[in-house]
């Protein structure tokens, strides 16, 4: 990369659950490229795959002279085979979830953040699993607190309402869900989905 050329940010939307809970299906990836030697253990990196050339985001786990090994925060092993420096398109540096800007940590925060997320993400309803029943029995037990965030709850549509635009359950000014119009049903990204059931928004449908 020509070090006078200005940096230029890509945006891709994230597919998957392998980098679950700190990517999350749906999640805008703002990814800049960086060139392969100042790639760091921990950074988020998208590349193309060698075969077919789908886009990928991961985490590196590990450097060698003329590749990189990845990995997935939700898997516990990595990815075979390397990634090599022409499939690189980037390091994700912000993610974009319900309207709002979070950066994407890299260097030694981003290997922390991805041993949290590994074991923080198996406290999922939605699955079925022993960490899956473990968070629904906890979020049963924070309805008490739950309960406020349901009252001052508020639905707001952006858009064309014909069109079945974007939809989305606020807590004052913040979008804590977003409706699904396809499925029906309201979706709860986590860490919110340990506090608040998309069953009890209203408008939701079991699918």
């Amino acid at each position: 990369m020509d070090a006078n050329s200005p940096l230029r940010t890509d945006f891709f939307r994230y597919r998957g659950q392998s980098m679950w809970p700190g990517l999350q299906e749906g999640d805008l990836l703002e990814v800049q490229p960086v060139s392969f030697t100042e790639l760091r253990v921990g950074d988020c990196v998208t590349y193309h795959t060698k075969d077919d050339g789908t886009l990928i985001t991961h985490r590196i786990s590990a450097i060698r002279d003329t590749s990189v090994h990845t990995r997935g925060d939700a898997s516990s092993w990595p990815d075979d085979p390397t990634v090599e420096e022409k499939q690189l398109v980037g390091r994700v540096i912000g993610r974009y979830r319900l309207g709002s800007l979070n950066r994407v940590q890299g260097g030694r925060k981003g290997q922390l953040a991805g041993v949290f997320y590994h074991y923080a993400g198996r406290l999922d309803p939605q699955r079925n699993s022993r960490g899956g029943r473990a968070a629904c029995l906890l979020r049963g037990g924070l309805q008490w607190l739950a309960n406020g965030f349901y009252r001052r709850g508020t639905v707001r549509q952006f858009g064309d309402v014909s069109k079945k635009s974007s939809r989305y359950w606020l807590v004052g000014q913040r979008p804590w869900a977003s409706f699904n119009h396809t499925r029906g049903c309201w979706l709860v990204p986590w860490p919110q989905s340990l506090l608040i059931d998309p069953a009890r928004l209203p408008g939701h449908s079991q699918t």
